[in-house]
């Protein structure tokens, strides 16, 4: 088994466990498994697992970090990938990163990602790993993972990478032995998970052959939406980083990355104060000052979210475009195609295609033809990257105005 993927459920809405279950399946990825976990959901499951083939096992209700860790004594495979039950991917994500471990040996591997909204799909160009080659071996390893300082999510959050099983189970292990424990953890876990494999891993890849859609909706476990979650929210994430701090241990780079994680744990003070100041949260006020060991408050920065402050737009009618790429993946001979050359997403899934050897002829007249990429004017018009990272600006975080602008975008 090359892939296991981890699917950590509670209560997600049937409707979007299918897109994700479909998506898998409908992509190119080759010997796999899913393992389920249901962390003690109302709903019932059962014959949608059946139904995917899926490996499922409930629990009682103990947090999403407690789910994961159940999750990676479940998986089977070389090498595992976690996935968002709301999520969903492109036709072509896994399959590349596993080829990508199996030529370099890497023990984690990056792939890219991309918003998606209820109007829309877009991904942020500036992330190093959407537009960088990354090839990190030895010391250099959780250097990079911490000299990002939380800017960028492609680092820190699970969902894009694959892992070696084995860099997963000492990560849990370590988890299961610290002074937290695993337990009923709410928040930040994808930093605690990546802490630990990156401090283990000896050499992370990235590849950019597809995207998760990240999808972001009103019901989503980090959304604030009362003082209580908030203050449960801010309360695991400082412990998390005094953990992670204390854990760097007697690394070449001691020095700079214990520097990078201060950065980061002030990032998340700021980000937190900014969320309680927007709603009037005054009660939490010297909470954050205790458990981020701050001495003044301060709001976020335009430097702390500059990395999301452009944006490029994917098709509205992606999964049309990825159905009739999907059979060029199969094909052994040359193959003639018609697509716009001019349309960007189509343009690299050909150059993907190229690339992994592939032979395609364009031909006007192919029976085998890509659509034309479709983006709305009003897409075009909100993601433009002036009126976008004015809107990101103006609307501070946590305020209703933000929460309007997520919406509408």
């Amino acid at each position: 088994m090359k892939l296991s993927l981890i699917i950590c459920v509670y209560n997600t809405p049937m409707e979007y466990l299918t897109e994700a279950l479909e998506s898998i399946a409908r992509s190119t990825l080759r010997d796999y498994e899913i393992c389920m976990v249901d962390d003690g959901s109302t709903e019932d499951y059962t014959a949608l697992a059946a139904r995917y083939g899926v490996r499922l096992q409930k629990t009682e209700n103990s947090g999403i970090l407690a789910a994961r860790l159940r999750g990676i004594e479940m998986a089977q495979g070389e090498y595992c990938a976690f996935f968002d039950s709301d999520d969903t991917i492109s036709v072509h994500y896994h399959q590349p990163m596993l080829e990508k471990a199996a030529e370099t040996d890497a023990d984690i591997v990056i792939n890219g990602w991309a918003f998606h909204t209820a109007h829309t799909r877009y991904a942020t160009p500036n992330d190093s790993t959407l537009s960088q080659e990354i090839d990190l071996c030895g010391d250099e390893v959780l250097l990079a993972f911490a000299a990002q300082a939380g800017r960028e999510q492609s680092y820190y959050v699970t969902w894009n990478k694959i892992y070696r099983r084995e860099i997963l189970k000492t990560a849990a292990k370590c988890i299961a032995e610290s002074p937290l424990g695993g337990d009923r953890i709410c928040y930040g876990e994808d930093m605690l998970i990546n802490f630990y494999a990156f401090r283990e891993a000896k050499r992370v890849c990235n590849v950019r052959t597809g995207y998760y859609f990240y999808r972001i909706h009103a019901n989503q476990s980090v959304q604030v939406i009362h003082e209580e979650r908030l203050r449960a929210q801010l309360i695991a994430m400082a412990d998390i980083f005094a953990l992670a701090i204390s854990q760097v241990g007697e690394h070449p780079h001691r020095e700079q990355i214990l520097r990078h994680m201060h950065a980061w744990r002030a990032l998340m003070s700021r980000t937190h104060y900014s969320h309680a100041a927007a709603q009037g949260y005054k009660s939490l006020y010297p909470l954050i000052m205790e458990k981020y060991g701050v001495t003044e408050l301060k709001r976020s920065t335009w430097h702390d979210s500059s990395v999301y402050y452009r944006a490029r737009l994917l098709p509205d009618n992606i999964e049309e475009i990825d159905a009739a790429l999907r059979p060029l993946f199969d094909v052994d001979a040359p193959t003639k195609v018609c697509y716009a050359r001019k349309d960007t997403y189509v343009k690299r899934m050909m150059a993907v295609l190229k690339e992994e050897g592939k032979a395609l002829i364009y031909d006007k007249n192919a029976e085998i033809r890509i659509p034309r990429e479709q983006i709305r004017f009003r897409n075009r018009v909100l993601h433009n990257d002036l009126i976008y990272a004015a809107g990101v600006l103006l609307f501070p975080k946590g305020s209703g105005l933000r929460a309007w602008l997520k919406r509408i975008l």
